[in-house]
């Protein structure tokens, strides 16, 4: 038991607090509500869930699946070779008896990491085991989803109401907070309430980021503020400089996590204060444009880099 105990302790946070079924996730009421129904019938229908990331899509699949006792298993979709491959793991896992559950489910995270082509040959793989087997897609972008897709598997909008926000944040704090108590980590409420609102609603990247400047039952909040407003005002000085080593160098001493939103949110807040106001729609679009296609590039920290190298060449600053 001791020895189990230890193994426990040192589990990442994020696996060790995973949520095992649906009350344990932090989600607005109308998607708990639309997933109590399939709790409720021991039906787990094929669905969409479409909304950034760290919103729960894939943590709440795995725990209705758990709170069901179905087999699953999770496919990252922009991780693998190619259709091919995907078709094989599907197949292998839809093909085997399921001495546990009625049915088995397949999870498909980061669907939009794969082309166009491979979502319609995806079409055919859902048609051809739906009877044995339930088909959960998660994305974080609707329009890189083909339409078709959508017949097989129709969507739940993790994408949250301002009111929804305030409710899941409340929840979010009090998770974190409950979470610190447990790993007796001692911590300031206010400076836990600030870094919840600015890593909201990405539940995982908060808890890595927690635990990793974890130490000695203390937090280190000088490392978990990469996008704090000392540093974004030391970006903002390289930027407005126009000077590119200066910049590369603050992103590899301060990008950690892929924090690519977190910082570009944070210029975007103090865009009046260092961009003229005819370069301001310009930086608009920069910021929307990265923020788009982050999902999908290979190496965050170049994409950072590239971002404000177009922010220096393209605007004009105070």
């Amino acid at each position: 038991m001791n020895e189990l105990n230890q193994e426990l302790d040192n589990l990442v946070w994020v696996e060790k607090f995973k949520p095992n079924n649906l009350d344990e996730c932090i989600l607005p009421k109308r998607i708990k509500d639309q997933f109590q129904q399939m709790i409720d019938s021991g039906n787990i229908q094929n669905y969409a869930a479409i909304g950034s990331a760290g919103s729960g899509k894939t943590s709440s699949a795995v725990a209705m699946c758990k709170q069901l006792g179905l087999e699953y298993i999770i496919i990252n979709m922009s991780s693998e070779s190619g259709i091919d491959t995907v078709r094989s793991k599907i197949v292998n896992f839809a093909s085997g008896v399921s001495f546990s559950s009625r049915y088995k489910v397949i999870i498909m995270d980061e669907s939009d990491g794969i082309g166009k082509n491979a979502q319609s040959a995806l079409r055919g793989v859902i048609s051809d085991f739906t009877e044995n087997c339930r088909f959960i897609i998660t994305a974080n972008y609707k329009n890189k989803i083909i339409d078709p897709l959508f017949s097989r598997c129709p969507i739940v909008d993790f994408s949250f109401t301002t009111q929804e926000k305030e409710e899941i944040l409340l929840k979010f704090i009090k998770r974190i907070i409950h979470i610190l108590k447990s790993e007796n980590i001692s911590f300031d409420k206010n400076e836990i309430v600030d870094i919840c609102k600015k890593y909201f609603p990405d539940l995982r990247k908060l808890l890595n980021l927690l635990q990793l400047n974890s130490k000695d039952g203390e937090l280190s909040f000088s490392s978990l503020g990469s996008s704090s407003s000392e540093k974004i005002s030391e970006l903002i000085k390289c930027l407005t400089a126009k000077d590119f080593n200066l910049t590369r160098e603050w992103v590899v001493n301060n990008v950690q996590s892929n924090d690519g939103h977190l910082i570009r949110r944070s210029l975007y807040d103090s865009i009046k204060t260092f961009i003229k106001p005819e370069s301001i729609p310009d930086a608009i679009l920069l910021i929307n444009k990265y923020d788009f296609q982050e999902a999908s590039v290979v190496d965050n920290e170049i994409n950072m880099v590239a971002f404000l190298l177009e922010m220096m060449l393209n605007l004009e600053y105070i």
